[in-house]
């Protein structure tokens, strides 16, 4: 596919479409720089000193990234690697001693618990430190490369930055194409973006946070109304993160609540039926862009916490085809209108009835790391751990969302971006707090995504629906019997 951006033309090509077992009307793509493209906008970082370790200093957030991390550098990249873990996860240090215990008895892995900023800093200082990758922020990235700049007076300020990987943060958009939408469209986009905003309790890089609007689409009203309802009947989980909560309420108070600016949607909470107002969504109203009272404080800070703000963009003059081309991708592919480039969110209604050229050409005119179409990014990530990459975009020069990416597992030159196509927006979401999965479902796609043949995953299917079965039994059999069956004397 071809993209016309600022007047220069780029062709990709497109590896796949492949699908996960674990994601059901999904396909995945990875998208490469033509090879007659030349020079590769994607650099590769290898720890290039011999003798060496990785430090991955791990994330905060979830407890799978930085084991995710740790194999793509000890095994992709053939790298020792030390794992210091974050400080509000040290309890993975035992399962990882489980998980990782091959790598670890073989001396390719080791790992320490966070013992404060000093210990970290002497870490990072050792001459035997080649390459650090973290999952953080840009503030903590940029520490990293303070501390081993001071420590190696020798090496250049390429080759200091070269020595660092990362995955950073990123105000996640979704953007809506105009075009008329049925009510179930409605309603499951609605669906999809409350579940993206809640899950993680917002503190997560994937996690939605602004929702581009066509400021002329004549079902923005019935499209918000349905928004507010999908946040009053979903379930949250607490705003946990460390300064999510004062994050929160500094960028509120810089909406107008007496005039609609800030509006804060209840809902019941998963962990128990406390309602804190703390933990609560609040969609942000920004407006729209050089048009008096434009606020775009929620689209340049992450919030990592429930935050959703929502921005209206002009689209006369474009038509409802082109608007992600014309009017919403240059918006956010500057970095001074929004925040980050790892991944976004593209919703298009079953009447656009868009040819494969023209939908491609859009979603190639979007620097971002990974975009999905009709679903959640979080979809992306399944993708990676199928052979497509987790990153923040090559074009992206401000760094915002880190440098470097996991997956490529099969070596592919010169990967930009990862293409997640969902199914159409008449299919009930797969993400959804008010009515989630049963668990015995969960595990069943999670055991036949990680089986090395279907027939295998079949065979383990079969074993984990018996022992459920045998389980269920036996309680209640041991119930039957602790609770006593009433003698009756005649």
């Amino acid at each position: 596919s071809r993209v016309q951006s600022e007047g220069i033309k780029q062709a990709f090509s497109a590896y796949g479409p492949t699908k996960h077992i674990a994601c059901p009307g999904h396909e995945f793509e990875l998208w490469t720089e033509s090879a007659t493209e030349g020079k590769s906008e994607r650099k590769e970082f290898v720890n290039k000193q011999k003798k060496s370790t990785t430090v991955v200093l791990g994330a905060g957030n979830e407890s799978n990234l930085t084991l995710i991390d740790t194999l793509q550098r000890c095994i992709i990249h053939r790298e020792t690697v030390l794992i210091k873990h974050h400080p509000l996860r040290p309890y993975l240090l035992t399962p990882y001693g489980i998980i990782l215990e091959p790598l670890i008895r073989r001396g390719y892995v080791a790992q320490v618990l966070d013992e404060g900023i000093p210990e970290t800093t002497k870490l990072l200082s050792n001459p035997l430190v080649g390459h650090v990758h973290v999952t953080g922020s840009l503030q903590t990235e940029q520490a990293i490369i303070n501390t081993l700049s001071r420590t190696r007076t020798h090496q250049s300020e390429l080759e200091i930055r070269d020595a660092v990987t990362s995955e950073l943060g990123c105000v996640t958009p979704w953007i809506l194409s105009p075009g008329v939408y049925d009510e179930k469209e409605l309603k499951n986009v609605a669906r999809m973006i409350v579940s993206a905003k809640k899950n993680f309790g917002g503190a997560a890089c994937l996690c939605a946070q602004v929702l581009i609007i066509p400021k002329e689409w004549n079902q923005k009203n019935q499209f918000r109304e349905a928004l507010v309802a999908e946040l009053k009947r979903q379930p949250g989980f607490p705003c946990y993160y460390p300064g999510s909560k004062e994050r929160k309420k500094k960028m509120e108070e810089m909406y107008d609540s007496t005039q609609g600016r800030s509006i804060t949607v209840e809902a019941p909470l998963i962990s128990g039926p406390g309602k804190s107002e703390e933990d609560q969504v609040v969609m942000l109203e920004c407006g729209t862009p050089d048009e008096p009272g434009y606020n775009s404080v929620g689209l340049k800070t992450e919030a990592f916490g429930p935050i959703l703000a929502l921005v209206e963009l002009s689209s006369s003059g474009s038509s409802e085809k082109a608007f992600i081309e014309n009017v919403a991708a240059p918006f956010v592919n500057n970095k001074t209108n929004i925040y980050g480039s790892l991944s976004c969110s593209v919703i298009v209604p079953t009447s656009s009835k868009q040819d494969k050229f023209t939908l491609e050409t859009s979603l190639a005119s979007l620097e971002y790391g990974t975009v999905a179409v009709n679903t959640w990014t979080a979809m992306g990530y399944f993708a990676m751990l199928k052979g497509c990459i987790w990153g923040g975009s090559p074009h992206d020069k401000t760094g915002q969302s880190g440098t470097g990416y996991v997956g490529n597992q099969y070596g592919l030159a010169k990967p930009v971006k990862t293409v997640v196509y969902g199914p159409p927006l008449t299919t009930n979401p797969f993400f959804d707090l008010g009515t989630p999965a049963p668990r015995i479902v969960l595990d069943a796609l999670w055991t036949m995504s990680t089986a090395p043949s279907i027939f295998v995953g079949i065979v383990q299917i079969l074993h984990l629906f018996l022992f459920r079965i045998f389980k269920t039994l036996l309680a209640r059999t041991r119930n039957l019997f602790s609770s006593g069956v009433p003698i009756r004397e005649d």
